[in-house]
């Protein structure tokens, strides 16, 4: 009976180091014995040593794959990875990401079997990393912990899905993710998995992958920028896929920054900032930062049907909307 393939796809930029030591963990999770297994790693556009680390790792008896890809963002990487994998199910991680022996088992078994179409998986920090003061809000900012019931979606840190939803769902929105808006593009996939009829299951703990983000995620400025980021995808989702309308968020947008700064300056006059960052702070930079985003999605076409599955055709270039965010957040 011949093996059903497996595509583990790598997006990585300029981070050789990390990139040996996931390489090394995926090399040491057991593959099934019903399973044959193809490494793709997507260099989207490193200046360091990644290339030489993808030659020599050793995988089942064989080496990975090495995609350049040169245009600039992490969607590109995953629709170029997608492009070129053979396997019946794509099983990805992220160059920081240690995935543990269990992690293809527990990843793929639910879409061989039939009972998913995509299988989110569990990502945890490792200990060196745990801090008492890190709630579940912080967690989210840092995608780890994500939650498992209810309403979740896919993260592209531990995520697999079966190549078939492909032919529905196609691509990552370029705009969305690091290198673009700065994440939120397997928030937006997920939901149009679930919108085009699959089943999207998560994954037990023996599906945990530890996210070794590093000490400078801790920071208030890295907590800070995360929340921005995250203010500012919703709104392109918001405004393009859902086609929400917000009356002058231009003017909601100003009412937050006022919010913001005068929770700072009532803090600084009391003396109790908090070091960190708090919920309170935290709800005004995300509203100050999604009404800002909406103001300049406003201004532009639709870019998908209501809860449209593929993005539709521009009238004008890619980088021009880039051009065009950064003149207004300036």
């Amino acid at each position: 009976m011949p093996h059903k393939l497996l595509s583990i796809i790598v997006p990585t930029r300029d981070r050789a180091e990390s990139l040996k030591e996931t390489l090394r963990a995926v090399g040491e999770a057991a593959l099934p014995a019903d399973l044959a297994a193809e490494v793709l790693v997507v260099d989207n556009g490193s200046l360091d040593r990644t290339r030489r680390v993808v030659r020599q790792a050793k995988f089942w008896g064989g080496q990975p794959r090495y995609l350049y890809e040169p245009q600039p963002g992490t969607s590109c990487a995953r629709n170029a990875g997608m492009a070129a994998a053979r396997g019946e199910v794509l099983l990805w991680t992220d160059d920081d990401v240690r995935p543990g022996r269990t992690w293809i088992e527990a990843m793929c078994r639910p879409i061989l079997d039939g009972r998913a179409d995509a299988v989110a998986g569990r990502v945890k920090l490792p200990d060196y990393l745990e801090r008492p003061w890190l709630r579940p809000w912080h967690r989210v900012c840092m995608a780890v912990d994500a939650p498992t019931t209810g309403n979740f979606d896919l993260t592209g840190a531990n995520m697999a899905f079966a190549h078939r939803v492909l032919d529905k769902v196609p691509a990552f929105d370029l705009e969305l993710g690091p290198g673009a808006l700065g994440l939120g593009e397997e928030t937006l996939f997920s939901r149009q998995l679930v919108t085009a009829g699959f089943r999207l299951v998560a994954a037990g703990e023996d599906s945990a992958a530890e996210h070794h983000c590093g000490e400078q995620r801790l920071t208030r400025s890295a907590l800070m920028d995360a929340l921005i980021r995250q203010g500012r995808c919703q709104a392109y989702v918001d405004y393009h896929w859902k086609h929400r309308n917000v009356w002058i968020p231009t003017f909601r947008g100003g009412r937050s920054f006022l919010g913001l700064c005068g929770l700072r300056t009532f803090q600084r006059l009391l003396g109790n900032r908090n070091p960190l960052i708090g919920r309170r702070e935290a709800r005004w930079l995300w509203r100050w930062s999604y009404y800002q985003q909406m103001t300049i999605e406003s201004q532009r076409p639709r870019q998908y049907e209501p809860f449209g599955l593929e993005k539709l055709a521009v009238s004008y270039p890619l980088e021009a909307v880039f051009v065009q965010r950064q003149r207004r957040t300036a």
